[in-house]
Formats: C-alpha cells, structure tokens, sequence
C-alpha cells in the first residue's frame, strides 16, 4: 500500500486543524519562508499508484499538509516519473496566521513581473535515475535555437502578443502569447522521441523552481 507520509520534529506537535478549513498556499523552492513558522519537513511525500498524474500526487500531498496543521507547503524538489513510473515531491510544512497576505503578496509579484510583458518557460525537469545520465533537448523557439538540459530551464520574455511556435524534432506547440501571462512548456518524453506539453502554471512553476540555472531572453515572433 503506497502513500504520503511526513514526519514531525520531537519537540512541537502542532494541534490539528480541519481539512476542510485549511486552505493551503504552494510555494515554489525559490520563495522565502523565513517569516513563516516551521512545523515539519516532508522527508517524502510521494504516493504509489497507477495514476501518476502530476495534480492528484500534488493533491495529496496538499491534504497531508492540511492533516498535521499546516497552511503552507513550500515544495523543495520533484522528481520526474520518467523512469521511476510516479511523481516523487518533497517539501516543507509551514503554518501562518497570515495566509491571506502571503496570497496577497505573492500575486502581487506575479502581475509586477508581467505588467508588460510575458515569460515562456521551457523546462526539462529532474529525471529520477539511479545512474544519474544526464539528457538534453534541441528546440526551435520563434526561429531561434537552444538547447536545454534536464534539471534546467530557459527563460523567454515577450514583449508584444504574438503567436510563437515551439519546435522539438517532430514535436510542435503553438502558444498565442497575450501579455500579462506566464507559460510554462514541460520537455519529456524518450531520448529517441521527445515531446513537449504546455502545462498548468501550479505544475509548471513548481517543478520548474527546483531546477538549475537558467537565461533570460527576450523574443520576438515572426508569425502574424
């Protein structure tokens, strides 16, 4: 029987609190905390099953943080199911009286990042491998070639709507890029067949925090 399982420090036992009333903030492994109380570190959160979508390991992971009194979960590495066959997420538990601030705050910085302008992320997340190879990906982004890494990402900035095409090998998505907006464009797939997705910004920007160095450039579309 797989599940989530955390563990708490000695000294605190935080009194529970009822999942229903609990919402709870995700923060990416970049966020300061050092305002926010500790309550526990999740050693490992990670939920054997069948159904290894990304949101319903994410979901579970939210309502163990709920279940030991916390209010935020700060997610501290994701390990891509590629060759293990599940999601592996790691965080830290974190509780504070002040939620909807914190909400608050961080919304502010979303749209302060993107009053002009958007961010195409492309990402090629931690891949789990007991022998640690190391992949990379070739991409056409607008005309413009890169080349990223697993545990990486690349970061795009565009500065006009337009509608950009995101090329690797075969595989081809067309993002219409309004200002104001993040977009976040997951590598994955075989070395021999690679694909890329366009995924939701909470599984976007989580797993893509946890990876390495990144550049920033900005991009002008060709296409009408």
């Amino acid at each position: 029987n797989g599940g989530l399982s955390f563990r708490l420090n000695k000294g605190r036992q935080p009194k529970p609190r009822k999942s229903e009333q609990t919402p709870v903030v995700l923060l990416p492994s970049t966020y300061s905390t050092e305002h926010l109380e500790f309550i526990d570190k999740a050693e490992s959160i990670s939920y054997r099953s069948e159904d290894t979508g990304f949101n319903k390991q994410l979901a579970k992971a939210v309502k163990n943080t709920q279940d030991i009194g916390g209010n935020v979960l700060k997610i501290t590495n994701i390990e891509d199911p590629y060759f293990s066959g599940r999601y592996d997420i790691y965080g830290k538990v974190y509780y504070t009286q002040s939620l909807d601030v914190l909400q608050a705050k961080i919304d502010s910085e979303k749209n302060d990042m993107v009053r002009e302008c958007s961010y195409i992320i492309i990402y090629y997340p931690n891949l789990n491998h007991p022998k640690n190879i190391y992949e990379s990906r070739h991409y056409e982004i607008a005309g413009k070639k890169g080349t990223i890494w697993h545990n990486e990402k690349h970061i795009h900035k565009v500065v006009e709507a337009c509608k950009v095409t995101i090329m690797v090998k075969k595989d081809t998505v067309n993002i219409d890029v309004q200002l104001g907006h993040y977009y976040y464009v997951r590598c994955a797939g075989s070395f021999n067949h690679p694909k890329i997705v366009v995924v939701d910004n909470v599984q976007g920007e989580l797993e893509s925090s946890i990876t390495r160095g990144s550049f920033t450039r900005k991009l002008k579309s060709n296409n009408p």
